[in-house]
């Protein structure tokens, strides 16, 4: 199991890691969110709603086997990511919360992110979903989220199997 979930986040990063925008000026203190937190409190996919929580320590066990990679995924980035976190989001859902080094022009890199929606449901689909369900998740979906510096919010949708 563990080799499959290092898999799934090596995959998730090598698709978008080439994603560094040209910097944009810091953002100004009033306009800092925690959408880190907005993304772990955020209403599950529709398809997540109906499912019973009894699924959720397959969730939090998911998640738990994937940390020791994100380190190598920071460390591999080549200082693009200052952190790099997967949530769990009961009851169904994981979240990949990618915190950039260096502000990111959030127009940009909007642009290229949804440029890049096709290629990542497709990694959703053939890595990420199969390594939920094969552990017992049901209806499961992903958010990939990625901050600037400050908090403040680049790029983030979510993703259910196509």
């Amino acid at each position: 199991m563990r080799c499959r979930v290092s898999l799934v986040v090596v995959a998730l990063v090598v698709t978008v890691a080439g994603c560094a925008p040209a910097p944009a000026p810091a953002f100004p203190a009033a306009e800092r969110t925690a959408a880190a937190t907005a993304v772990a409190e955020a209403e599950p996919s529709p398809a997540a709603v109906e499912q019973p929580d009894d699924q959720s320590g397959a969730l939090e066990e998911l998640v738990a086997e994937a940390q020791g990679s994100l380190q190598a995924i920071r460390d591999s980035s080549s200082g693009t990511y200052s952190a790099v976190e997967l949530v769990a989001v009961p009851p169904s859902a994981v979240a990949y919360v990618f915190t950039y080094a260096a502000p990111t022009d959030p127009v940009g890199a909007g642009a290229y992110f949804d440029s890049m929606r096709p290629t990542l449901q497709g990694t959703a689909d053939a890595q990420v979903f199969p390594a939920m369900t094969a552990v017992g998740i049901q209806s499961p979906s992903v958010t990939y989220t990625y901050l600037n510096p400050d908090g403040s919010l680049v790029w983030s949708a979510t993703f259910d199997p196509s």
